[in-house]
């Protein structure tokens, strides 16, 4: 079994985070997206995923040419699979939104994905996750709910059964994407695991959106910051993700990745004005003393 050395563990974990960091400004650009149209989650989130699509493609076409169709029968029904979690994990997610508010789909999608990873590790693994892995994942988790969660009072809308169950499902697909990840990571580039990820994700979700709604009239600023979606939180960050899970556990990916939070909610006061209670700013302090404890045993 091949030894990962020290700064080779760290560098991945470092892409880690500049992916989950990336990830925390889609919600702030999908915001400014919604106020220069009418649009929808769902109709940005499919356009994200395809404007992310062909910039995979072609990168992954100049680096590695013909060798991106060099997959075996098997990895391709993965990487088939993995672009399908993809396309469930927005759908669901936006689903969840319409019944029953952001928040309330926030958290119950990106808190329950360190948990099932978790579970499900330790069921491939057939190994019990140690103490430390299960404390710094609850501290992770109560640092979470108490970022997002702090802005609950100044959410409107109602939580449904249908919305929560909604939440669940988009964190399962999460869940999926992640191991399945891992599980390619350490065999094919990943430009090759995201082009033909994305791509396929991209089809179900035109799909998808066609039928319940799409909305794709922007003005020329929303289409550069729908660009902006596609090329760097996307291609980029996910390229850096995958990366990344080379040397990197699904369960320490899986705290990382709650960084995108932290991030929109950062980035939200700085541009929108929305202030963190004392709740909050308390909650994301824990969120980096955890996070920061895995730097260290890293």
């Amino acid at each position: 079994m091949q030894t990962i050395q020290p700064r080779a563990k760290q560098r991945g974990l470092l892409y880690v985070i500049t992916a989950s960091t990336l990830w925390g400004t889609t919600g702030v650009v999908s915001q400014l997206i919604a106020h220069l149209a009418p649009t929808n989650g769902l109709s940005i989130g499919t356009l994200r995923v395809a404007a992310a699509a062909p910039i995979l493609l072609l990168a992954a076409w100049q680096l590695l040419g013909r060798k991106i169709w060099q997959v075996s029968w098997r990895d391709v029904g993965v990487m088939v699979l993995m672009g399908v979690m993809i396309a469930i994990n927005q759908a669901l997610y936006f689903v969840a939104i319409s019944f029953s508010n952001v928040t309330i789909a926030t958290l119950v999608t990106i808190c329950s994905a360190p948990i099932l990873v978790l579970i499900l590790t330790a069921i491939i693994e057939r190994k019990m996750p140690s103490r430390f892995t299960i404390s710094i994942i609850f501290l992770a988790l109560l640092g979470t709910i108490l970022l997002v969660g702090s802005s609950a009072t100044q959410t409107q809308g109602a939580s449904s059964l249908i919305g929560v169950a909604c939440a669940l499902g988009s964190a399962c697909a999460y869940t999926g994407v992640l191991l399945l990840s891992k599980f390619l990571s350490g065999k094919y580039h990943s430009l090759q695991i995201n082009a033909i990820g994305f791509s396929v994700g991209a089809i179900c979700l035109l799909v998808v959106s066609n039928l319940v709604g799409f909305a794709g009239t922007y003005p020329v600023m929303g289409w550069l910051l729908i660009l902006y979606l596609g090329a760097i939180p996307t291609a980029f960050a996910y390229g850096l993700f995958m990366s990344g899970m080379q040397t990197t556990s699904a369960p320490t990916a899986s705290v990382v990745i709650l960084l995108e939070p932290l991030t929109a909610a950062i980035l939200s006061s700085l541009l929108f004005g929305e202030r963190l209670t004392a709740l909050g700013i308390g909650g994301a302090v824990l969120l980096l003393g955890a996070i920061y404890a895995l730097s260290r045993s890293q």
